[in-house]
């Protein structure tokens, strides 16, 4: 059940198995759960809470915000558990998580449990149980302030690498791909630092691990090491056509594999893997084994996998909307059920006379909130309560009878509730519990110096998403989630996890049916893009740039802040559904997002506009990386200016231009002007090539202005002189013509919807006596011109017709005309035209 605030549309409070009535009593559900949120002014969350009984509530995520928009801090647990901080470099791509020196909190922005100076107002949080950097290239990255903290280590790029050709740990990149990684997870030992490398097409070539990272004064002195090292090639399809893979020190050589593929399909026959598996305990690893022959793959008539010999699985059945139904493997029956909205909500695994049944209960979106399972004879249980705030937060483990009557009393316990830590693609690389662990240092003094967090499980992971060996830690939780954030199938297979829309094997980087949304020129069964550093896929369906933390950049490292990709979206979906009605407007809109952050790239108006706007190339990129910030303050005060120059297209009129042209519009206004034009449009438009047409037109000079106006300082702060130092005319404009401002005053729109009736329906002269039809040299505007005039004139002379419905009458070109409005009392469109006609004589009503 959900409470709403009913003018924004936020969520309140969400109340899992509500209180029900039976027998003439109300009673309470023994997984009764309660999930309530606070937001500020923004409507931003800002607290996440839960509850057993919605009497004794537990702050799980509490969150803060940098004064330009981005997510800045989360605070974990009611005590404090965790303190997770975000940076980003000036194009608003993440750069890190915390610090890279995972050290008693000297270096995190956070100061999580820092002792030493500078004092730290968080030094009562556990320190930090992660953390990491994505490095892009030198000087990517420079604290707000000047801060003294080294937060993130640097030099990377300096590094001489003896392991590879290019003798370099990272070669810089500017396209927004992360050239390379810094990993920090304290429970795994020490931190290492990932280089990578890609082809032209952004596809993963290699990955070299190194050491070296000093803990204390976070810096790094490169160490190399075949440890994890990783090689990829891929055929002209993307497929993988080699794949070598080193596991950790004891044991390196742990896979080297050759793909064969079925002729003239993309669809696996083998995998040879000539790295021994009899060596040295490599059957620890849970990689792919030696001895697949030709056929180990098999696929149906359409491309779904069904059987692969080597992991013992003689069938796998899909049913008609692709998902598995049912798996028979050696030892082993496996089913599945799904809702209509493709869903899992059961699974079935079947070992011996052994079966054990786990049910999912999700919210209308599709989270899951509660798990159940049944084993044998033993009673039904409530397993886990998952915990959202703006995303998924953790599990909290509760193991309830759900055969036994609820007694009326809440239990509590700390260490059962997990909260996960990911990093940019969702992989889940550490979970801790609810408590926390006071440490008391020499001198001990019986006083608590600093706490440490529990940590549950602990991974890190190859680019592809299988775990590495060596780097994986749990102490039993047998947590549900990891790479991408996706539940693992470990009943099926170590290594594969699964989403809506696949099953996905982690070993190979291969999934085992069609992609839904095929890509042109790429393998249906390829995934990422091949790129898994940089794109994550928690559906399945479509691989996307990091928007669940970072939301700082698109496919092409162009920029794309959380703010300008919303307000790009919103006119993407416009341009495509301009005549949709609210109601379709509202399911389609998170489609649109998705679809315009990717179409909505600097890159692709650099070849349109910059030549018009009479700027070099290198001034165009001092304006999107120096004045950052500006432009998406430029963008948000540009909206407004399209809606303005929308009304004057449709209505030529500005209504209400003061209250809507702001200098220093935020983000939530330019939300809004847009929202409350939506409807209005729709109703005017009766056609979508001419409204497209001028929409597209409008855009286009709403993106030239960003670019003037965000150099310019117009909105923005900066003085024009900004524009000379850029090589850009102060005086120079687009070149485009655009409707001017009416310097006389303008009446507020009244015909608003009832436009179209007016024109077409009263123009005869049928229905009410006296009623004629207006002039035929009168355009379409001029009538409705007309009409506002006389609605907006409070000298007119006028009077209440029949329903209590108010009417004025007043002269045009010397034609009378009769304006009636809706009833006083409409609980919608009172104060506003209902219809319109010239009169012989006020109708007798």
């Amino acid at each position: 059940m959900y409470d709403y605030d009913l003018i924004s549309g936020k969520v309140n409070m969400v109340t899992y198995q509500p209180d029900y009535y039976a027998n003439n009593v109300w009673k309470r559900p023994n997984d009764q759960f309660f999930h309530r949120y606070s937001y500020d002014a923004e409507n931003r969350l800002t607290l996440a809470e839960t509850s057993s009984d919605k009497m004794v509530w537990e702050r799980d995520a509490r969150y803060s915000y940098y004064k330009h928009g981005p997510l800045a801090r989360v605070n974990l647990g009611e005590l404090q558990v965790q303190g997770v901080d975000y940076a980003y470099t000036l194009q608003g791509w993440l750069k890190g998580v915390n610090s890279t020196s995972v050290n008693e909190g000297i270096q995190d922005m956070g100061g999580d449990g820092r002792i030493a100076t500078p004092a730290s107002p968080n030094n009562n949080v556990a320190r930090d149980a992660y953390g990491f950097s994505l490095n892009y290239f030198n000087g990517d990255y420079k604290s707000i302030g000047g801060s003294s903290l080294n937060t993130f280590t640097s030099g990377t790029f300096n590094l001489t690498n003896t392991n590879t050709t290019n003798n370099k740990v990272a070669a810089e990149l500017f396209n927004g791909n992360i050239a390379a990684m810094a990993v920090n997870i304290p429970k795994l030992g020490s931190a290492n630092v990932y280089g990578y490398k890609y082809d032209q097409l952004n596809r993963i070539l290699s990955m070299d691990a190194f050491t070296g990272l000093n803990n204390v004064t976070n810096t790094f002195t490169a160490v190399a090491s075949a440890n994890y090292k990783e090689r990829v090639t891929y055929d002209a399809n993307g497929n993988i056509k080699t794949y070598l893979r080193n596991g950790d020190a004891a044991r390196q050589a742990m896979d080297d594999m050759t793909y064969s593929y079925k002729a003239n399909t993309n669809q696996l026959d083998k995998v040879v893997d000539v790295a021994a598996d009899d060596l040295l305990n490599y059957a620890n690893y849970n990689d792919i084994k030696q001895g697949q022959n030709n056929g180990n793959y098999q696929y149906d008539a359409i491309g779904n996998l069904i059987s692969d010999v080597s992991e013992g699985i003689t069938n796998v059945n899909w049913n008609v909307y692709g998902k598995i139904q049912s798996i028979t493997k050696t030892g082993s029956t496996i089913n599945y059920t799904y809702d209509a909205s493709g869903n899992r909500i059961s699974k079935q695994v079947t070992t011996g006379s052994t079966t054990k049944t786990t049910w999912y209960v999700r919210d209308a979106s599709g989270n899951v909130m509660g798990v159940y399972t049944k084993e044998g004879t033993a009673h039904l249980a409530l397993n886990e309560l998952h915990l959202y705030g703006s995303s998924r937060l953790g599990i909290l483990n509760t193991n309830i009878d759900m055969q036994v009557t609820f007694s009326g009393n809440t239990t509590f316990e700390r260490g059962n509730k997990f909260f996960e830590l990911s990093n940019h693609l969702g992989n889940v690389l550490v979970t801790i519990s609810d408590k926390k662990f006071g440490v008391d240092i020499a001198p001990v003094d019986g006083i608590i110096d600093y706490y440490k967090a529990d940590v549950v499980t602990a991974n890190d992971y190859y680019p592809f998403g299988m775990n590495m060996p060596g780097r994986k830690f749990d102490a039993g939780s047998g947590y549900r989630y990891g790479f991408n954030g996706q539940e693992k199938s470990d009943e099926i297979a170590a290594g594969l996890t699964t989403a809506l829309y696949w099953e996905y094997d982690s070993r190979i980087g291969r999934r085992w049916n069609l992609d839904p949304v095929p890509k042109i020129g790429e393998s249906e069964y390829a995934c990422f893009g091949n790129n898994p550093i940089y794109l994550s896929d928690p559906s399945g369906n479509q691989p996307d740039p990091p928007g669940k933390k970072s939301k700082g950049y698109d496919y092409a490292g162009a920029l794309r802040s959380a703010n300008v990709h919303l307000l790009a979206a919103r006119v993407a979906l416009f341009t495509y559904e301009v005549r949709a009605k609210r109601e379709q407007y509202n399911w389609k809109l998170n489609e649109a997002y998705q679809q315009a952050a990717k179409n909505f790239s600097v890159t692709r108006y650099q070849e349109d506009n910059v030549a018009e706007l009479g700027i070099s190339q290198a001034a165009f990129t001092k304006i999107v990386s120096d004045y950052y910030v500006k432009f998406e303050k430029a963008f948000n005060y540009a909206a407004d200016e399209t809606m303005k120059e929308l009304k004057f297209i449709y209505y030529n009129k500005y209504s209400n231009a003061k209250d809507i042209f702001k200098p220093n519009l935020t983000t939530k206004e330019a939300h809004y002007a847009i929202s409350a034009n939506i409807a209005m449009l729709d109703d005017m438009c009766d056609g979508t090539s001419t409204i497209a047409a001028k929409w597209q037109e409008v855009i286009d000079k709403c993106f030239m202005f960003v670019v003037a106006w965000s150099s310019s300082g117009i909105g923005s702060g900066v003085g024009a002189s900004s524009l000379t130092t850029m090589g850009l005319s102060p005086n120079r404009v687009p070149s485009r013509t655009y409707p001017q401002m009416p310097t006389t005053k303008q009446e507020v729109d009244l015909v608003g919807f009832r436009r179209t009736h007016i024109l077409n329906r009263h123009k005869g002269g049928t229905g009410m006596p006296g009623k004629t039809e207006f002039p035929s040299s009168w355009s379409d505007d001029e009538i409705i011109n007309a009409v506002n005039k006389i609605a907006n004139d409070p000298n007119a002379t006028g009077g209440v017709g029949k329903f209590n419905s108010p009417f004025k009458t007043g002269t045009i070109n010397g034609i009378e005309i009769r304006v009636d409005f809706y009833p006083t009392n409409h609980p919608k469109y009172s104060g506003q035209v209902s219809t319109a006609y010239p009169i012989n004589a006020i109708p007798n009503d």
